[in-house]
């Protein structure tokens, strides 16, 4: 998020979870690692789509690493190889 993501919207009081639900689909709103892991967990579990939003520090533009695509590559490979 703090490379590729990190813009600004224009409705930052968007509640995407009850988006979601108002169009039938579990939608679960977390604010920390155990409840993504939680809500993550019950929504590959859920037969059908499901949404889960996080809500995330911003990142200060500046401290975000360069935005070239070799090192995201490089760094979504490497994140992938550690799991």
């Amino acid at each position: 998020y703090g490379t590729t993501g990190g813009q600004p919207t224009h409705a930052p009081e968007t509640d995407f979870a009850a988006a979601a639900e108002a169009c039938g689909l579990p939608g679960t709103t977390v604010d920390d690692l155990d409840g993504f892991v939680d809500a993550y967990r019950e929504a590959v579990a859920h037969d059908g789509a499901a949404l889960v939003a996080c809500e995330v520090e911003p990142t200060d533009p500046d401290a975000r690493p360069p935005f070239d695509y070799a090192e995201i590559k490089r760094r979504v490979r490497g994140a992938l190889a550690d799991d």
